[in-house]
């Protein structure tokens, strides 16, 4: 193929002012965006339609990235989780707009969303490179609208509108097969550079599927420039001009804010591609196109359409008469598609509704599933656009222009009657949007002082999104507040688990963080009533919600519920009275009193690590007294060690234990009196074994079964 030159069979329809050239694909693109309902989310003061959700996640990482000074690296947002903080990056909300709008944060109005304009963007730029990839097999008028419309109503593209705008933009990877598949390697490298950066900028895995677009085609080159003495060299400083590009771009929007460890996931296998998922409408075909999927195969949504599919078809049919024209360069894009569509379906193969796992090594599907890149049912949208592309070559190739047009518009038209149910509801979606508004809680004279009053707002306990975090977010951003209680893609556990324990030492200390406004869950409201000491520290339910406003004062806000008040305390009775006994089962009473350091605390079942674990006993108001002390600690992992046992408070060590013959730790102590009114006194439990290194013991773990203390004497 010959870029934009025009085949013999067309007769080239385009205007003779190339800017006429120029606009249409535009317009074509911001045509399709408001048949879609597009101006409903366009207006940049109207955020409420990003208010839940994936959607709410987005907007509220830059509305908080916006009103935060400026950070090392750029893209750092530390007020939108505090303490697990990462960057816009994780927010997703696309670090390539969101560091261009903050340099002009103070000539925007407030509130101020770019989303909508991004999907503008998407439309128009995945308009204009459609029509590029369509001008290197012909630069007749009817061909290239042809592909621009099929490509700027892809269904794997406008079902992100649902929820992942940053995914939205699918026209790096159309850029990324036109420099594929041109001759023209001007400025090759630059351009590539460019490209990747861009998509690095935008979300990680477009900066992935471009990637893998750019080495293919770096191969290609490589291969086909055997003759040139100087290929080795030029291509190795394309390598550090295309890597240092993505580098740099990922530093600068924050990537590296979240450790390697951070960003490994758990969906390989499951986010996943069903082998009929270009054939399986999912809701948008018209026709019915429906099959049985597993639950995690909704990332794997592919679906070519019905007007594709019959392209397709008709391109393998055809296709025996273009064989002469397969380049070399076409090898390499189809060895890339098979490896796209391998790692799209994992090693858990789906074909309808069977699924059939692959029979892999149990340590290497460890590994897969760590893999950062976990829905990799995306990774087929590449190998989707190639297929739609080549089977419009093909076609083009292949037909004279009679029968060529008259095909196109069939197909265009059976494509647009297929997907119609597909369209009809983004489009529904749009409008609905349009009447949206903000979540309605958190809004009174209380709110608003203590908006003013506290610089934090955070949760106990530490909890990751969960119901109502939006509205939550909302609040602390409309006062210029912190929060943790966010949603990110990607999180640090340790700091994560780190944050808890710090949180529930200064509570079980009877000194929560003066400038921090916390909402209780209600498992953990006797928790924090039991373990308060200063008079000044309010703890009351308003509106549904449970606050815990420290140095408040004992003046409550109009409607509140006082749950320290004598009659609360009466009719909740004291929740840790001596003598106490609990096991660790979930939703016990001892649940709460277990601290640990790092993620090192297993979220399902009480399980310590061997390196180390916490336990905070309640002493009932009687710290002056000798406490009794008992729990129990069985050996879950059957370890190969005599690993010992230390108790300690304060830095002190109070008993020192082996395992028994079952692999039990018994411990019975002696907890000497501490000073004031705090109600609860911290054990540090460590484990240690001269033949073992605390390496091998991260990977051990020992489950606490109960907990139990008394008065001395009882």
């Amino acid at each position: 193929m010959q870029p934009d030159r025009e085949h013999p069979a067309f007769a080239s329809l385009l205007p003779r002012d190339p800017r006429a050239a120029f606009l249409w694909p535009m317009l074509l693109g911001t045509l399709v965006f408001f048949a879609l309902g597009g101006g409903a989310i366009l207006v940049p003061g109207h955020v409420a339609w990003l208010s839940h959700g994936d959607l709410a996640q987005s907007y509220l990482g830059w509305a908080f990235y916006r009103d935060s000074p400026w950070q090392w690296p750029p893209g750092a947002n530390p007020a939108y989780g505090l303490e697990i903080a990462s960057s816009v990056y994780y927010s997703d909300s696309i670090p390539l707009l969101a560091v261009f709008f903050k340099l002009l944060a103070p000539l925007l109005p407030a509130p101020f969303q770019y989303f909508g304009l991004w999907v503008l963007m998407c439309l128009v730029l995945q308009a204009w490179f459609a029509w590029k990839l369509a001008g290197l097999a012909s630069r007749d008028l009817v061909f290239r609208s042809v592909v621009v419309l099929l490509l700027v109503t892809a269904p794997p593209m406008l079902n992100r509108l649902s929820g992942h705008l940053a995914l939205v933009g699918h026209w790096p990877l159309l850029a990324g097969l036109y420099l594929c598949l041109r001759t023209d390697r001007q400025r090759q490298a630059s351009w590539w550079a460019l490209l990747v950066a861009c998509a690095m900028a935008i979300h990680a895995y477009l900066f992935v599927l471009v990637g893998v677009l750019w080495v293919t085609d770096l191969i290609r080159r490589y291969r086909e420039d055997a003759a040139l003495p100087a290929r080795k060299a030029m291509l190795l400083k394309e390598g550090g001009l295309v890597v240092g590009a993505a580098l740099l771009s990922g530093w600068l929007s924050g990537l590296f804010t979240v450790s390697g460890r951070g960003m490994r996931a758990t969906g390989f296998g499951h986010y996943k591609m069903n082998l009929l998922a270009p054939f399986d409408g999912a809701g948008w075909s018209a026709f019915g196109l429906h099959a049985r999927t597993a639950a995690g195969e909704y990332e794997g949504f592919n679906y070519l359409g019905a007007g594709a599919i019959v392209l397709v078809a008709l391109a393998l049919t055809l296709g025996k008469g273009v064989r002469a024209q397969w380049k070399p360069r076409h090898t390499g894009l189809a060895l890339m598609a098979v490896v796209l569509t391998a790692l799209a379906t994992t090693h858990v193969i789906g074909l309808g509704g069977v699924q059939w796992p692959l029979p892999l090594p149990a340590r290497l599907v460890e590994k897969l599933q760590a893999l950062p890149v976990q829905a990799t049912g995306r990774l087929f949208w590449v190998v989707y656009y190639l297929v739609v592309v080549a089977a419009l070559f093909v076609v083009a190739r292949a037909l004279p222009r009679v029968w060529l047009r008259a095909v196109l518009v069939a197909v265009l038209v059976l494509q647009a009657v297929d997907l119609y149910p597909g369209w009809s509801q983004v489009r529904a979606n749009n409008h609905a949007r349009a009447a949206m508004t903000l979540p309605g809680d958190l809004r009174s004279a209380f709110w608003d002082d203590a908006g003013g009053k506290y610089q934090n707002l955070r949760r106990m306990p530490t909890t990751f999104a969960g119901p109502g975090w939006e509205a939550a977010a909302f609040y602390a951003q409309r006062h210029g507040m912190a929060t943790e209680i966010v949603q990110v893609a990607r999180l640090d556990v340790k700091p994560f688990w780190a944050l808890d324990q710090r949180k529930r030492a200064q509570l079980f200390a009877g000194a929560p963080e003066p400038d921090s406004l916390y909402l209780v869950n209600d498992s953990m409201v006797d928790t924090v009533r039991a373990a308060l000491v200063r008079p000044r520290d309010a703890l009351f339910r308003l509106q549904d919600r449970i606050v815990l406003a420290p140095d408040w004062g004992t003046a409550l806000p109009p409607g509140a519920t006082n749950l320290r008040s004598a009659e609360a305390i009466a009719d909740a009775g004291p929740y840790y009275r001596l003598p106490f006994h609990a096991d660790l089962s979930q939703g016990s009473q001892a649940r709460a009193l277990l601290g640990a350091d790092g993620e090192r605390i297993d979220a399902e079942q009480i399980q310590i690590p061997m390196t180390g674990a916490s336990v905070y006993l309640p002493t009932g108001g009687h710290a002056a007294a000798a406490l009794q002390a008992q729990f129990e600690l069985q050996d879950l992992t059957k370890v190969p060690t005599r690993a010992t046992l230390r108790v300690l408070m304060d830095g002190q060590a109070l008993a020192q234990v082996s395992p028994d013959g079952h692999g039990r730790y018994r411990v019975s102590l002696r907890v000497p009196p501490g000073s004031g009114r705090v109600h609860f006194r911290k054990l540090d439990l460590q484990f240690a074994s001269p033949s073992v290194s605390k390496k091998q013991m991260r990977k051990w773990k020992v489950g606490l079964t109960a907990l139990e203390v008394s008065l001395a004497g009882d």
